[in-house]
């Protein structure tokens, strides 16, 4: 028999929206959005939040509303909305992870580095669904009284993992880092090309220097939009599943976060957040680094040929930048910085004050 258990604590519940309130404060966007589709996409994540929460309100009201027919096919449609959704967003990732291992194979072959990127994206998918299937199995398992707290504490950790997508995690740093070093390669050539200033500039160069650089961009460039999109449907993932708990298994979601308002795990995360955003950082710089020198150099090659072919590596350049953002909202780079420590201080600020109103 599935009974609901006692209400939260109204310190919890609090404690819960001031949560939500410092993540979202924590990641205010440098730059508005010019796509109508991002506005669209925030706008219906709102409206979905607002359902959630009432539904969620609704479920701790009283426990007769639990087996009402009416709130059973509402959390079954909803639940079933949101499984396709996520299916949908996991089948379009499989593809973008499999366009990522193609380019960064390519690029290696172009550069003729040693060090290959080798993942199963396929295994990645195995885990998504994974996670996806978790949220219904833990409504059963969290309204079942007689389950024992031991199993449920079990039950958070394991999920914990699951729930907070690790894996693409370190794997989108890893990429980053491989980016990082791939574009250190193409600058290095500008080095060789300065090395012996006697030689006259246009003996120095080659036609064949500027195709190679060219064409390691343009790899550089497919991975890191590929990689952009996968990070925005693992955000979308994420949401998704976080609806998916508020719908269902509030309980779960207050149990969970009394593991996550540790240190040693916010700090965990932050580092990641932050490997992430000054690997970003770098790859950004590189890339215009790369482009300025290129409008240096054309203006000492006298070749009308070099100087053209300079011109349009230059173009390229500009026309394709390394940048990495979050549908368009705001940029990953250095100057998210700050704005996401002020975030976390005041997240942190907030649980030593329920922490002390509660002893």
């Amino acid at each position: 028999m599935m009974v609901l258990t006692n209400p939260p604590n109204k310190d919890i519940t609090i404690f819960n929206y001031c949560y939500l309130i410092c993540f979202l404060f924590g990641l205010v966007p440098h730059k508005s959005g010019k796509k109508i589709s991002t506005v669209a996409i925030i706008v219906f994540w709102i409206l979905c939040l607002g359902i959630c929460l009432r539904l969620a309100g609704i479920l701790y009201q009283d426990t007769e509303y639990l087996l009402t027919r009416m709130f059973v096919v509402i959390l079954a449609f909803m639940l079933i909305i949101f499984s396709l959704f996520s299916l949908h967003i996991i089948f379009k990732k499989i593809k973008q992870w499999k366009n990522v291992l193609e380019n960064v194979k390519m690029l290696d072959e172009h550069l003729g580095s040693i060090e290959k990127l080798d993942f199963s994206y396929s295994a990645i998918a195995i885990f998504d669904i994974c996670c996806l299937i978790a949220v219904p199995i833990m409504m059963f398992i969290f309204l079942y009284e007689k389950l024992h707290l031991y199993f449920k504490s079990l039950l958070i950790l394991a999920t914990i993992t699951l729930n907070k997508y690790v894996l693409e995690d370190i794997l989108f740093v890893r990429i980053m880092t491989i980016l990082k070093t791939r574009l250190l390669k193409l600058n290095r050539i500008k080095n060789v090309i300065f090395i012996s200033p006697k030689v006259p500039l246009n003996r120095r160069l080659k036609l064949d220097d500027i195709d190679y650089i060219k064409k390691g961009y343009k790899y550089i460039y497919f991975i890191m939009q590929d990689t952009n999109l996968i990070y925005e449907k693992m955000f979308l993932l994420k949401v998704t599943n976080s609806f998916m708990e508020i719908i269902l298994i509030y309980q779960f979601v207050i149990e969970q976060n009394a593991v996550f308002t540790s240190t040693a795990f916010t700090l965990f995360h932050f580092y990641f957040i932050l490997r992430s955003i000054m690997c970003c950082d770098s790859v950004e710089k590189l890339g215009k680094d790369l482009g300025t020198w290129c409008k240096v150099l054309q203006t000492e090659i006298e070749d009308p040929r070099l100087k053209q072919e300079l011109s349009d590596l230059t173009n390229l350049i500009e026309s394709l930048p390394l940048n990495f953002s979050l549908f368009g909202l705001f940029q990953f780079n250095n100057q998210l910085i700050p704005t996401i420590l002020s975030g976390i201080t005041s997240y942190l600020i907030i649980i030593m004050q329920f922490k002390s109103q509660r002893a």
